[in-house]
């Protein structure tokens, strides 16, 4: 917007969600055991909650993505609608993440199943020149996990657990493949303020003098008719010619001239 003032937000978010089932790769080395569990399906029926909430201190401007009054059980009741922006629902399915994110059904199998990386996006676009609750949150997701990657593919981490069985000490290690989300939060708002505005008008006119001086340059000492129109746009004069007035066919009138002269001399005759 030329003539706003223009911020930009600080934000705070929480991503919380329950147990994930995930795949995992049990090795034992004391006992050289390999089991690997099968990823669930039903995962894509889990939900994450996001909450994000934003500043824009220009404006002392505060909004979060869920409402302010809304009844106990209206968060565990709802579901992101990216039809309904308005109804402010901060909860997204993971089949649906998955199906935003990811568009082949063959891919989103192997995501299940090897892992994967997916970044969401929220966006604040605000307009505090209209009522600040039309200020809502835009989201997008983009897988940023390779899906050519032939080692290491998707998203997986190790850790371990140390136990001791009689004199022995044990590890089990754990491979476990799973999904990982990384979130953007960004923001920008605008409000009309006459300051920038008439600081706006005054370049734009100071602009319109800057131009005529940069075509009279150009067209006076550029172009290859720069002769032609010199001679339209200015009248060379000499000596006496300087002082005497035009008639219409563009001429110097000599006895206008003289007329005039002696009128001058008559009436501011000379003083010593």
């Amino acid at each position: 917007m030329s003539a706003s003032s223009v911020a930009k937000c600080s934000s705070g978010f929480t991503a919380r969600s329950g147990p994930l089932p995930r795949a995992v790769r049990v090795v034992s080395r004391a006992h050289g055991v390999f089991r690997k569990s099968t990823p669930l399906i039903e995962v894509q029926n889990f939900t994450v909650y996001i909450r994000n909430n934003v500043i824009f201190r220009k404006f002392n401007q505060r909004r979060r993505n869920i409402r302010d009054s809304g009844g106990e059980g209206y968060l565990s009741s709802c579901h992101y609608d990216p039809a309904h922006p308005e109804d402010l629902c901060p909860i997204f399915s993971i089949g649906y993440i998955l199906n935003t994110s990811e568009s082949d059904p063959e891919q989103r199998e192997l995501m299940l199943a090897q892992g994967g990386m997916i970044e969401i996006t929220v966006t604040w676009d605000c307009n505090f020149d209209r009522d600040p609750s039309q200020c809502l949150p835009q989201y997008q997701f983009l897988r940023l996990d390779s899906r050519d990657a032939q080692d290491y593919p998707g998203y997986n981490f190790r850790y371990a657990e140390y136990y001791r069985e009689g004199s022995t000490d044990r590890r089990t290690l754990y491979k476990a493949y799973g999904l990982r989300f990384v979130i953007v939060v960004s923001g920008t708002a605008g409000k009309f303020n006459a300051v920038p505005l008439a600081m706006n008008i005054g370049s734009g006119l100071g602009l319109l003098g800057v131009v005529t001086v940069i075509c009279d340059f150009i067209v006076l000492n550029v172009l290859q008719k720069r002769s032609f129109y010199r001679d339209k746009k200015f009248e060379d004069v000499h000596a006496d010619d300087a002082y005497k007035p035009l008639d219409e066919s563009g001429e110097h009138d000599g006895a206008s001239y003289g007329a005039a002269v002696n009128s001058a001399l008559r009436v501011a005759p000379f003083r010593q």
